[in-house]
């Protein structure tokens, strides 16, 4: 009974790394298989003693936890419910990561989860350059982006989801792509350089700044990297990367107008002291929530103004920035978003998370590759509430049980 529960629960794992960057509905119903297999499979003591054994676990329930005492205080709870809802995903950390998945399940769901990013990128492409329409034209079952809170993004033309999860998903399995070229034994190198080449350039002729972001840094650290071994791999990276950016500003009329837009909104903000023309605030909208978000934090810094207080509380006191961008539910910083709601225990549990993350990893085989996951992870969600977000969060849950647990053994 135990041999075919794990055979299943390694099925239904392969089969969520293909779906994560296609369908949300199709992940949830694997997570929910997935919860099953674990529950049936029982060895409870196995589970509790890896639990304990793990630091950045018991991290994760201590978070949950205040979060749950966090309802005691403050007047507005009104976000509560999806808070908890995206807390709920947060078990999936344990679940997976106290599952006894073999090498040869972590490998194809991390082939699978690549394969998948492809296709979208692939399909993306085409529809940027027109030789495609967006999928939603051609079947009900994918929503169109244009329906969403995004419909404002300029030029947005993903293939399955919206654009800045879109540049997230390609950006994490570039860095898996490079990961693999740098160690040369997996699959045929030409292959990886093709295949990160089609996700690299998808993600720059889209509007998802995080995902580029994401991308720069990822080659910047494997160009430094590469200088210790061998400085004309170094030197390949760096040009590559200066060579493609310059190609693309002057050829990507959405990043370039992205990097404008960016370069503008830090030059007013360091030379005018973020002090513009009141129709202005609109454009600039983010650097100013945060700003705001940080002096509301002021008045509350320990507990904060308690769970699901955010989109209240900001609405109430910052009415000028609500009436500009409608509805806010994240100061678009998962940083601040915990220490407004929770206070700076809350900030300082979801830091240990990824300390003791990065600790357990750099103590592994190749740990200079697998602690870029939660370093690069930990910059994405400066600039959004990543980890509040079902794909992004779930990416990163997926992706840290296959760095953790893989274990590489090398063919001499």
């Amino acid at each position: 009974m135990n041999n075919y529960i794990n055979f299943s629960s390694s099925i239904f794992f392969i089969m969520l790394g293909l779906a994560i960057p296609l369908s949300i509905a199709a992940s949830s119903v694997l997570i929910g298989l997935i919860c099953v297999c674990w529950i049936f499979d029982g060895k409870w003591s196995n589970k509790l003693k890896e639990i304990k054994s793990n630091n950045w676990i018991i991290s994760i329930i201590l978070l949950i936890f205040l979060y749950l005492i966090g309802m005691l205080w403050g007047d507005s709870h009104e976000n509560a419910p999806g808070t908890f809802q995206a807390l709920a995903l947060f078990l999936m950390f344990i679940v997976l990561n106290t599952s006894s998945y073999s090498n040869k399940t972590l490998k194809l769901g991390a082939l699978m989860f690549l394969l998948s990013t492809l296709f979208s990128a692939i399909i993306a492409t085409l529809i940027n350059f027109d030789l495609l329409l967006p999928l939603h034209n051609y079947t009900s079952i994918i929503s169109d982006p244009n329906n969403s809170i995004y419909k404002n993004a300029i030029d947005q033309k993903p293939a399955f989801t919206n654009y800045n999860y879109h540049g997230i998903l390609l950006s994490f399995s570039c860095l898996i792509y490079i990961f693999l070229i740098a160690k040369r034994k997996e699959w045929k190198t030409i292959f990886l350089i093709l295949f990160f080449l089609i996700c690299f350039f998808n993600i720059f002729n889209e509007a998802g700044r995080t995902g580029q972001l994401i991308t720069i840094l990822t080659l910047m650290i494997y160009s430094i990297y590469s200088f210790k071994k061998n400085i004309f791999s170094g030197i390949a990276i760096l040009c590559f990367l200066m060579i493609s950016i310059y190609y693309l500003f002057q050829y990507s009329d959405v990043f370039k107008n992205r990097v404008i837009y960016t370069s503008n909104a830090l030059k007013n903000e360091l030379f005018h002291s973020g002090k513009m023309e009141r129709e202005k605030h609109s454009k600039y909208v983010r650097l100013e929530m945060i700003k705001e978000t940080l002096s509301l934090i002021k008045e509350k810094p320990i507990l904060g103004y308690g769970t699901g207080s955010f989109p209240s509380i900001f609405k109430e006191k910052k009415k000028y920035i609500t009436s500009l961008r409608g509805e806010i539910t994240t100061p678009h910083n998962t940083y601040l978003f915990i220490w407004f709601e929770i206070g700076i225990i809350g900030l300082i549990i979801f830091l240990s998370i990824l300390f003791y993350q990065i600790r357990s990893l750099i103590k592994l085989k190749y740990g200079f590759h697998r602690i870029l996951l939660p370093i690069l992870y930990g910059v994405a969600i400066c600039f959004d509430a990543y980890i509040f977000s079902f794909i992004t969060a779930l990416l990163y849950i997926y992706l840290f049980t296959i760095y953790k647990n893989f274990d590489f053994i090398d063919k001499r």
